[in-house]
């Protein structure tokens, strides 16, 4: 699910947001990003989640909001087959997972 809408992001909004997927087949690549941020989200996000708790819960999960910015920018670093330029493309994927 996640791969498909950021493929779908990528694809009809890309030039707006600054997502740039590269690679034979775009939805490949993001069902890779998908699965590179699934794995990344698993083994450091919920350690994130745990110690920034009391910050979370005095901001209303608004951390949470950043933790995920994060994880999609530490994904991002570390696939090259997809470039996220600009805060915006940040935004938008990161909120993808909450839907």
């Amino acid at each position: 699910m996640v791969a498909l809408l950021v493929w779908a992001a990528a694809t009809y909004a890309g030039d707006t947001l600054g997502i740039v997927l590269s690679g034979s087949d775009t939805y490949v690549t993001a069902l890779i990003f998908a699965v590179i941020l699934s794995l990344i989200n698993t083994l450091l996000g919920g350690f994130l989640r745990v110690v920034t708790f009391p910050l979370n819960f005095l901001t209303l999960g608004l951390v949470y909001f950043f933790i995920t910015l994060f994880m999609i920018y530490v994904t991002d670093a570390m696939y090259d087959n997809i470039a996220i330029n600009g805060f915006l493309g940040y935004i938008v994927i990161a909120f993808i997972p909450s839907v």
